[in-house]
């Protein structure tokens, strides 16, 4: 998935403001491709920046009313509330089609409207508590158990269909049901080094590393894809902060060290590794190999 844009542009501005006019939602117009988080535009109307936060909210009053936008009603909130209850988070309910926007609801329990922010917060205590309360059972737990030994993380499971939630397997870890606090460390400690071991298969992995074309008198050039290269260390990376946190005490920071981890070499490496330099010019891993590629024309 292509990583989201996080400094402002005036037109990265402008894209915004126009699809708030038009009546969307600054949630629905961040899943556009190529812009930026929910997060970072609230951002740039905190920091004003460039003027931007008059301009946003003239823009966003302007597309009150127009199609995509979700006006209050008795209905629509009382929809809100009842997937509140049944355990969805607000965000979750606001991605629904026919759903306001999660700022839209934000406001309504700001201003009470209607005595909403009471109903609001019960809803979702409600929801919290359903999703909490979730039965501990032998074949779940085994599922959980099986998936973390597999490297997933407990979002990615729990966001399953007829899985528990995230609070549910902590409440479970708390009351130790048949021994489950044991398995789930050990299980966490064996998907770390199942994350590890992909970490290692990212690095190998030289499938497409090279971009090869011809030119106009017939000959071959090679290079390395930069955007390959560049997804490489961001998907290492990724799971070296994530080990990290997994792992603090084998691989988090040294006690009043520098603030790197204690094997960030290792990690160093393999970034080296990734940027192509220890592989060399063009050899045996590279296409630009002029006789197999006559054989293939």
């Amino acid at each position: 998935m292509p990583s989201r844009p996080t400094f402002y542009t005036p037109e990265l501005a402008e894209r915004i403001l126009r699809e708030l006019r038009a009546g969307r939602s600054v949630q629905d117009i961040c899943r556009d491709g190529g812009m930026p988080c929910r997060d970072t535009v609230f951002e740039w109307v905190r920091q004003d920046r460039e003027g931007f936060a008059a301009r946003y909210r003239q823009d966003r009053e302007t597309g009150h009313g127009r199609p995509g936008y979700v006006a209050w009603s008795p209905e629509i909130a009382e929809a809100v509330l009842e997937e509140l209850m049944a355990g969805r988070t607000l965000s979750e309910v606001c991605g629904d089609p026919g759903m306001p926007g999660l700022t839209a609801v934000c406001r309504w329990v700001a201003s009470d409207r209607e005595g909403f922010a009471e109903r609001y917060r019960a809803a979702r205590q409600a929801g919290e508590r359903r999703q909490a309360e979730v039965a501990h059972s032998v074949e779940i737990a085994d599922r959980v158990i099986l998936a973390l030994m597999k490297g997933r993380t407990l979002g990615e499971i729990c966001a399953e269909p007829d899985m528990p939630s995230t609070a549910a397997v902590h409440n479970w870890i708390k009351a130790d049901h048949d021994g489950f606090r044991a398995r789930y460390h050990e299980a966490r400690e064996i998907g770390c080094q199942a994350i590890a071991d992909d970490m290692v298969k990212i690095v190998d992995d030289r499938d497409n590393d090279w971009i090869v074309w011809r030119d106009s008198e017939g000959t071959l050039h090679s290079m390395l894809d930069p955007e390959r290269v560049t997804r490489a260390r961001l998907r290492v990376d990724t799971r070296w902060k994530l080990l990290c946190r997994m792992l603090p005490r084998t691989l988090g920071e040294r006690p009043g060290g520098d603030g790197r981890g204690a094997t960030a070499s290792e990690l160093d490496e393999m970034r080296r590794l990734i940027d192509g330099r220890s592989r060399g010019l063009p050899s045996e891993d590279s296409p630009l190999d002029q006789d197999s590629l006559r054989d293939e024309d």
